[in-house]
């Protein structure tokens, strides 16, 4: 079955197809793309729905239950249970919520014995959103299809995500008419009234907005928006350049590492407070906490899905000034039948795989900041 599969889409492998001429509601856009992958996808395919990267359990809970609906109507699949999904994604420390790339998605599609795996991602697209899915064939690991759709900015997903609508300010009342002036009368001079002081304005000013690409506030470059604001941070700005190559440490397991976008700081805590144990001074993930780019302290070393992110929208576009070395991320390379204390997650920047690499290795470090 598998062979079958794959002769049927061989034909359509590397094909991207984006509805990007005009913006749909969430709706419309879910039914889409299930659209999509019923129309190619061959019958009797073992298909499983990974995630859809928000960073909102709500929006993903809510378009992951919509596109099992669609994907399942057709009744040409063999749809992988979600609870199943949920139990592979909690083994590899990730949410439906979670941004995943390629490479962890395949790997779970391994564990679920699936033909095919389908992630999404949800972002911030001008004065809309984005929502993209990925098609991956887990036996070849060849991208089958990647589909993109524009998303308004409307009730329904501001509510998904947990964003307040600003009431609007309630209609000044009409003064009232002014009382006939009484008629004057003898009486003391009345004492000056105090001088007036202008009330300073409680409003703060309304925070920046960045676009991918954008130089971030320590001088480095923006490539992740989440669209709105949670935990105290929206945007990803990477360094304005490369660390000297260095080793990411000793072949030791280090507990509790995540490869999810904005994983990547809690890993380097970590990390760094595992190194500073065993006496270690000059590690990748040391090296990107102490840096100061723009004077900010606040630095680390990315995960794998932020380090993916980093070669789509910086690397890709000439942005950014990076090598053709591979980079250490802080994740773990923690895949069936892998030792963790050997290996961790690293980009090659020339040809955007991921790959485990001996902890002893010497790579690149681009540290990160969120802002």
């Amino acid at each position: 079955m598998k062979k079958i599969v794959f002769v049927a889409l061989m034909g359509i492998i590397g094909v991207y197809a984006t509805f990007g001429q005009s913006e749909l509601s969430l709706d419309t856009a879910i039914q889409q793309a299930g659209k999509t992958i019923n129309d190619f996808m061959a019958v009797g395919t073992k298909l499983a729905l990974l995630n859809c990267g928000s960073g909102s359990n709500d929006l993903s809970k809510y378009v992951m239950d919509k596109m099992t609906t669609a994907v399942d109507n057709s009744r040409k699949f063999t749809l992988i249970s979600g609870r199943d999904v949920d139990r592979a994604l909690g083994d590899m420390n990730l949410r439906i919520s979670s941004g995943i790339n390629d490479t962890p998605a395949l790997e779970l599609g391994k564990k679920l014995s699936a033909m095919i795996v389908v992630t999404g991602s949800f972002e911030k697209n001008g004065n809309g959103y984005r929502y993209t899915v990925r098609v991956l064939d887990v036996n070849t690991k060849a991208l089958l299809k990647s589909s993109s759709f524009n998303v308004k900015d409307d009730q329904q997903v501001r509510q998904l995500l947990g964003i307040k609508e600003t009431a609007a300010a309630p209609a000044a009342a009409p003064a009232p008419a002014p009382a006939p002036a009484p008629a004057p009368a003898s009486a003391p001079t009345p004492a000056p009234a105090p001088a007036q002081t202008s009330t300073p304005d409680p409003a703060a000013p309304a925070a920046p907005v960045y676009k991918i690409g954008d130089k971030g506030p320590a001088g480095g470059w923006v490539f992740y928006d989440m669209g709105f604001y949670m935990d105290g941070w929206r945007y990803l700005e990477a360094a304005p350049q490369d660390f000297p190559a260095v080793q990411w440490g000793p072949e030791v397991e280090v507990k509790g590492t995540q490869t999810a976008v904005g994983s990547g700081k809690r890993n380097t805590e970590i990390i760094v407070s595992f190194l500073k144990d065993r006496g270690e001074t000059t590690r990748a993930a040391q090296v990107a906490a102490a840096a100061g780019y723009g004077g900010y302290n606040d630095w680390f070393l990315p995960s794998s899905g932020e380090l993916s992110l980093m070669y789509q929208n910086l690397r890709q576009k000439n942005l950014g000034g990076f090598s053709n070395n591979y980079y250490w991320s802080s994740s773990q390379y923690e895949v069936p039948y892998s030792r963790t204390d050997n290996n961790t997650w690293v980009q090659n920047f020339n040809d955007g795989s991921q790959n485990g690499r001996n902890k002893n290795s010497t790579c690149s470090v681009r540290a990160v900041r969120a802002f």
